[in-house]
């Protein structure tokens, strides 16, 4: 409430939203494929594609949180203020490490299991996201009160 509307001439890419869904989409397309070809190099047979979809999800986690707001940062919202969307973040994350290390969805899902190491690289390589996003907020916010 304390910044005017979007005008309703504008389309859904103006106002750097263009710009912005570009910078997203190949930031998490150059983080998971990036990965998952490094571990694809190191052993073709091996975790390559659990690797690759775990950070596709996590990094789409990543997006949701942060996309929130247009210009409040996560920290300052909270995650109580939408409960809602809390719940559905716990849940994706709750199901995408099912489908990863649950033997029958393993097979249907055609996943391997990944150990510690490789699963906090996955949620360390998909938070450049949710970190990308807060730091163009903040950029927009000092640009704004400057």
């Amino acid at each position: 409430m304390q910044r005017p509307p979007y005008s309703p001439q504008g389309g859904v890419f103006s106002d750097g939203g263009g710009r912005h869904v570009l910078w997203v989409g190949l930031t998490i397309g150059a983080v998971a494929l990036g990965l998952g070809y490094a571990y694809w190099l190191a052993e073709p047979d091996g975790n390559w594609q659990s690797m690759i979809f775990t950070t596709l999800a996590f990094a789409q986690v990543a997006q949701a949180l942060a996309a929130r707001s247009s210009q409040d940062s996560l920290f300052t919202l909270g995650l109580r203020s939408n409960l809602a969307a809390t719940l559905i973040t716990l849940m994706t994350l709750a199901l995408q490490l099912t489908v990863v290390y649950v033997p029958f969805f393993q097979g249907f899902f055609g996943t391997k299991p990944l150990s510690p190491a490789d699963l906090a690289l996955c949620v360390a390589l998909s938070s450049l996201v949710f970190v990308g996003i807060e730091l163009e907020k903040w950029r927009r916010r000092v640009a704004t009160r400057g």
